[in-house]
């Protein structure tokens, strides 16, 4: 099976490059893409990883920048399951927090608004996911290229030769 035919749409709501039902819900979010109402068009979400290189352009308004301001989040590390841990967490110092910081450019009318904004998600401190206007993501892309979607750089197809069986593809998928 071909995966060049097969199309994804971003999301207006999870920001996720899905395919969407004949109905237009998302397969991630469950939301309707026509129901578009309350939502800024040019918001879109990025992987920042920690060696991209970063554009010159605000995250939040999409402008020519040459500031930068130092973004920095705390988020728990512990055991899922264990609520000392959890607990721990919120203790500075603890094993079971970590903070991650970035120096995002952020021009000087959205340096408040920078302030507040905090990842969808944090991996291990070495790549985050931000909403960012979508100016700064077509900047951001020119510079590291685009991203290719998660299950596709996770196909893996084995090509052994075994005389009892034919070639078998193998296709791990993420999630």
């Amino acid at each position: 099976m071909s995966t060049s035919n097969i199309q994804y749409l971003e999301c207006p709501h999870c920001h996720s490059d899905v395919m969407f039902r004949a109905d237009g819900i998302c397969l991630s979010c469950r939301k309707s893409r026509f129901d578009t109402q309350g939502l800024d068009p040019n918001e879109t979400l990025i992987n920042i990883d920690h060696n991209h290189r970063l554009p010159s352009c605000c995250f939040l308004c999409g402008e020519d920048t040459p500031l930068k301001k130092k973004l920095s989040w705390s988020y728990y590390t512990g055991p899922e399951s264990s609520w000392v841990s959890l607990i721990l967490s919120y203790v500075p110092g603890s094993h079971c927090r970590a903070t991650h910081q970035i120096n995002m450019p952020v021009c000087l009318p959205c340096t408040p608004s920078a302030k507040r904004v905090k990842p969808l998600s944090a991996i291990a401190g070495l790549e985050c996911r931000v909403l960012v206007h979508r100016n700064f993501r077509n900047a951001f892309e020119k510079l590291n290229g685009k991203e290719s979607l998660e299950w596709e750089a996770d196909i893996c197809i084995s090509n052994t030769s075994n005389k009892s069986k034919p070639n078998p593809i193998k296709v791990f998928l993420s999630k």
